[in-house]
């Protein structure tokens, strides 16, 4: 109980395996709130904004790529 008091263990709802116990980090600064946790993408969800967005691959050459089944 006394860790989740404090934050360190937090209850998040996963889409596909229910309610699950995560913990967070144990570090606290007066003043900064917790940054609320969340459970992970499925795999390949976030492909496009990981190759697109960040590495700057052009928007159709990403689709060549999920077309062809790299990505």
């Amino acid at each position: 109980k006394h860790m989740h008091a404090r934050g360190t263990l937090q209850n998040i709802q996963h889409p596909e395996y229910g309610e699950l116990t995560v913990q967070h980090s144990p570090m606290r600064y007066e003043g900064v709130p917790l940054i609320p946790l969340k459970p992970s993408s499925k795999l390949g969800a976030d492909g496009r904004e990981v190759f697109v967005d960040w590495l700057g691959v052009p928007q159709a050459e990403f689709d060549k790529l999920v077309q062809e089944g790299v990505l």
